[in-house]
């Protein structure tokens, strides 16, 4: 626009928004000049399409078509008009940028969030809210809802509603977790005040609850009163200032916040009541206590009646007749231990002085001593008795050895305590004694109360002992005692060494088994075959040689003969396990190796009944793997039924098969030697694609030794030339059709026609190179031939030469001849020659 007229009115309306949390104008300034430009562009297409009206006006005249107009989107007029309406354009954006800039001051509002507000921090509070208050006002207030700039009017109406109502609920939210936070301390206070009442005007049960009650109302104005009042007043100062803002309280917060400082004088009230009748209730407690003393000095002469009883005890033999009263004793000067520290505890409560109570301690000190030796007494009566008459098979030999162990040494500590009380020291002599005569069945329960002592061993004692004993109804170790079997412990302890030799070989035997049942065979997916392969056998054949010693160890214990079928039945589980381990693998390495040969159709063309068999083969292999990968476990996949007959017959199939394999190898070698350069693999690979002559390139270089490739003509099936490693390519007089006749499929035949069209054609190049190189320069000639045609021939020549100056007795005049040869070749690598030329001439200068 031109400075000297006015701005023309608005044609074109934006509008601002909020996207992303940023103030934009809609649409955007680049996508409005460029669809503005884009107008321009559409000037071309029109003129495109509006023909000169002489066509139109004399169509009998056969004037051409011509455009009346005929113009390109890049005419310079074009251009121009679209610099300009770009310029004009941005020059009138200025003003809507700069009312953008203005709203956009204010986008923060757009991602804020009111998060972690303390509402107890109420200045903090009152600082934000007034912020996001202010803010709205501003934003209402910041200009019209429409203005109108030269070429645009822009609506303000979207975004100030936008901006405006997000301060305004962002104040709201702040306003609102003080009122929730006022809420709920309101009650939080109420709560607690009427806590406080209640408590202190609770009865208490006993001496306890009444001090710590007397103790609390001493300290009401601190844990209570002052506490409560400072929430109140701050609840209150939170009101005052949502109040400021208008924020609506519902009425019964603020009842409830008013409410509280009315509690301080009814809790006042409270303490004076209670008070009053605390300490009738302490008089109460006292007189309770009085008469519970008095009831526990009754009790104490009876306890002492029981102590005297006891200590004039001397009958060993009275100890399980004695037992309940020896036990409510001891549970009686238990109870009295615990009412003295009530009696103490209760006395110091209310202020009294503590009564001495020392003639319990003295009294349970007396009993201590008679209390452990007649419970030591009672302990071993009854143990004895369930050792002697209870069923043998429930009885623990260790568990037996050490009580009765503990409790002799324990015994003799006892008779030493009690020397000079004939009555106790008799009681603990008598216990020793009985202690000591029961230890002579130890050895009899040491080697029959054992796990590894079974019926069969019972049976084989009691046909030595020639007695009938009933194992059916519970044999007891006193049936054994009354026969007498201490004397035949000899007997006894025999037969317990072969049981305990015969269940460690059941032990050893049920270890093994156990250790196989988690043993599984790695399988993994191979390749893309649709099927599976063994991997890392390594765990398995380790268990497996390990077992097969320790079976083989167990067979060879005379100990063996009750598992003797079991251990046998397990060693030719191993072994069977472990023959078809060796026969699965073995099968295995070799379906991997012929596998991928098999897959060929021209292989199994070529060897029709090799691959029949291979496909048997590959049948139960897949079929194998398969179940395999079901269930991988070891045990269970040795009861899959004839599994290693299968293998077995698999492996002299596939012997079979690769004997004729090489065999057929052997058959192309000879067809031509040069296969023998090849392995087995590289072979298998090219009669593998005979379908692809060109399958044959990557094996050319070791076939022959200058051959890196040959070149095909486009159809593949005549090979034109041959190239070197170092790109050389030297084109064949005879042409080799691969296809042609009995060659198809048979690589061995046209690799034979390749090497004599090589021969013929090497042949006939260095007699050409050899005329050549007489009538040539040589330095052009040495850059016209193959390399090796030019060594060849420079070499003939320089035989012939040498000879010749030698006869005429010219070797100077020669010297000089080669030396200027030779320059002649430097001069040319020092010039722009080509990789293979350069590479050629290295080899002619190093033999010159």
């Amino acid at each position: 626009p031109s400075v000297d007229r006015s701005m023309p009115a608005p044609l074109l309306t934006l509008s601002l928004a909020a996207q992303m949390n940023e103030v934009v104008l809609l649409p955007a300034p680049d996508e409005l000049i460029s669809r503005l430009l884009d107008l321009i562009d559409r000037v071309a297409l029109v003129t495109t399409s509006v023909s000169c009206v002489e066509y139109e006006l004399v169509p009998f005249c056969n004037l051409p078509q011509n455009l009346m107009y005929e113009m390109q989107s890049s005419a310079p007029l074009l251009e121009s008009a679209k610099d300009a309406t770009r310029e004009v354009v941005l020059q009138c954006l200025a003003g809507p940028k700069e009312t953008q800039a203005m709203y956009q001051k204010y986008a923060y509002l757009l991602s804020d969030k009111v998060e972690n507000l303390d509402a107890l921090d109420v200045d903090a509070v009152r600082s934000k809210a007034e912020a996001y208050m202010r803010a709205g006002t501003e934003i209402e207030k910041l200009t019209a809802t429409v203005i109108k700039f030269p070429f645009f009017e822009l609506h303000c109406a979207d975004i100030i509603k936008t901006l405006s109502e997000q301060a305004y609920s962002l104040a709201f939210t702040c306003l609102s977790a003080v009122s929730e936070n006022v809420q709920e301390r309101s009650s939080e206070v109420l709560a607690e005040w009427q806590e406080t009442h209640e408590r202190i005007l609770s009865n208490p049960d006993d001496e306890e609850e009444l001090a710590k009650l007397k103790q609390f109302m001493a300290d009401i104005n601190q844990l209570k009163t002052k506490p409560l009042l400072a929430t109140t007043r701050q609840i209150h100062t939170q009101i005052d200032m949502l109040a400021d803002f208008s924020f609506e309280v519902p009425a019964e917060v603020v009842e409830k916040a008013f409410s509280s400082f009315a509690w301080p004088l009814q809790i006042q009230m409270d303490v004076h009541d209670s008070e009053r009748s605390l300490d009738s209730q302490k008089q109460r407690f006292m007189d309770k206590l009085e008469g519970e003393k008095n009831e526990f000095g009754k009790d104490m002469s009876r306890y002492q009646e029981d102590l005297d009883w006891v200590k004039g005890l001397s009958d060993y033999t009275m100890a399980v007749k004695c037992a309940n009263r020896i036990y409510a004793l001891k549970e009686h000067l238990d109870r009295a231990k615990e009412r003295v520290q009530s009696f103490e505890e209760r006395e110091r409560l209310f202020g009294m002085e503590v009564s001495d109570y020392s003639e319990l301690d003295t009294m349970i000190e007396h009993f201590e001593p008679f209390f452990k030796l007649w419970t030591a007494a009672i302990d071993f009566k009854h143990a004895e008795d369930e050792w002697l008459n209870g069923p043998l098979s429930r009885l623990n030999a260790t568990e037996i050895e050490t009580a009765v162990e503990e409790q002799f040494k324990e015994s003799y500590k006892t008779i030493k305590h009690f020397e000079g009380q004939e009555s106790a020291q008799n009681v603990a002599q008598a216990l020793r004694d009985n202690i000591a005569d029961f230890r002579q069945n130890l050895p009899v329960i040491r080697a029959m109360c054992q796990e590894a002592f079974q019926q069969i061993h019972f049976g084989a004692l009691f046909d030595e002992l020639d007695w009938e004993g009933d194992l059916e109804e519970g044999l007891t170790l006193q049936q054994l005692l009354d026969i007498d079997i201490i004397r035949h412990i000899d007997v006894v302890e025999r037969i317990a060494g072969e049981a305990q030799k015969q269940h460690g070989l059941k032990t050893t035997l049920a270890t093994m088994k156990s250790e196989w049942k988690p043993m599984e065979l790695g399988v993994m997916e191979y390749k893309d075959t649709g099927t599976f392969v063994i991997k890392g056998t390594d765990d398995v054949q380790a268990l497996l040689d390990d077992h097969i010693v320790k079976t083989q160890g167990i067979r060879g214990s005379p100990f063996i003969k009750p598992i003797e079928k079991e251990v046998k039945d397990w060693e030719i589980k191993l072994v069977y396990i472990q023959d078809l381990l060796e026969q699965w693998l073995m099968v295995q390495r070799s379906w991997l190796y012929l596998e991928p040969i098999f897959s060929s159709d021209d292989i199994q063309r070529q060897m029709p009944n090799e691959a029949k068999r291979f496909q048997q083969v590959n049948v139960l292999w897949r079929a194998t793997m398969e179940t395999v990968c079901e269930n991988p476990n070891v045990l269970d996949v040795s009861e899959i039924e004839n599994l290693l007959a299968s293998f077995l017959d698999a492996n002299r199939k596939l012997d079979a098969i690769q004997k004729q394999l090489n065999d057929y190898l052997e058959t192309k070698r000879l067809a031509f030697p040069r296969f023998f350069f090849l392995s087995n693999d590289e072979l298998l690979m090219i009669l593998s694609q005979t379908k692809d002559p060109t399958a044959v390139q990557p094996h050319m270089g070791k076939c022959f030794e200058g051959i890196n490739k040959v070149r095909f003509s486009g159809s593949d099936e005549v090979i034109e030339a041959m190239v070197s490693v170092e790109g050389e390519v030297v084109e064949l007089d005879l042409r080799v059709n691969v296809v042609e006749g009995d060659k198809r499929g048979n690589v061995e035949m046209w690799l034979m026609e390749v090497q004599e069209s090589m021969i013929d054609c090497l042949t006939k190049i260095t007699a050409k190179s050899l005329v050549a190189y007489a009538q040539a320069d040589r330095t052009k000639w040495v850059l016209e031939w193959p390399g090796q045609v030019v060594i060849c021939v420079d070499n003939i020549y320089w035989t012939q030469e040498v000879a010749s100056a030698i006869d005429a007795n010219k070797m100077e005049d020669y010297v000089k001849q080669s030396v200027t040869q030779l320059g002649g070749l430097v001069n040319l690598v020092r010039g722009d020659l080509t990789k293979l030329g350069r590479q050629t001439l290295g080899a002619l200068v190093t033999i010159d």
